[in-house]
């Protein structure tokens, strides 16, 4: 995972930060996916609004079959994608506030915000995760390491890989808030444990 002084030196933007850690977590833990239709046709439709050179840019970074669907989309990508929806469900949902100020005010904040913030944060990634990937493969190694760490190494749902991703990404946004590293914890249980004891 990503330091948090590394991150800081490196984005001054929040943006920034959750599409450079979406993506770093994304490649670190999937080895292949599969994508929606919805997510591929939608894709197809921002890269034909670029101009030619920006065009040219992202046909490089994503590649689509001979039926239109994503064959081959590098992880810098799906973190840029996945960071603009991030960022305007969160400003919308904090009445327009950007999105830097809401990160800056939760850095000296009270863990009620803090943990409100995360719960978020984990939904919207979730979300937003689930509508890019129709499956997931990934390395169960690194997935029983983190699911460990993570205090969920019981649950076996189907979207285990996506619910420690989320979790993952979760982590280094603590880390570069400079707030306590067990909040991932506290959000696990909240979000994981839950929906575990649920099933």
């Amino acid at each position: 995972m990503l330091e948090r002084m590394d991150l800081n030196r490196r984005y001054s933007n929040f943006s920034e930060l959750v599409a450079a850690a979406s993506a770093r977590e994304l490649g670190f833990m999937i080895i292949n996916a599969e994508y929606t239709r919805a997510f591929s046709v939608r894709l197809k439709k921002i890269i034909s609004e670029l101009d030619e050179k920006r065009r040219a840019l992202a046909s490089i970074s994503c590649m689509f079959n001979t039926k239109g669907d994503i064959a081959i989309i590098d992880e810098t990508l799906v973190g840029k994608f996945l960071a603009i929806r991030y960022k305007s469900i969160m400003e919308e949902h904090y009445r327009g506030m950007p999105l830097n100020k809401i990160a800056r005010s939760l850095m000296d904040g009270g863990e009620k915000k803090l943990l409100d913030f995360l719960s978020l944060s984990y939904d919207v990634i979730y979300e937003t995760l689930h509508e890019i990937y129709k499956e997931i493969k990934c390395r169960k190694d690194i997935l029983k390491v983190h699911k460990e760490k993570y205090n969920i190494a019981s649950y076996n749902k189907e979207d285990a890989a996506m619910v420690t991703i989320v979790l993952m990404v979760l982590e280094d946004i603590i880390k570069y808030l400079g707030r306590k590293e067990s909040y991932i914890l506290t959000i696990s249980a909240l979000k994981v444990s839950k929906s575990f004891s649920a099933y």
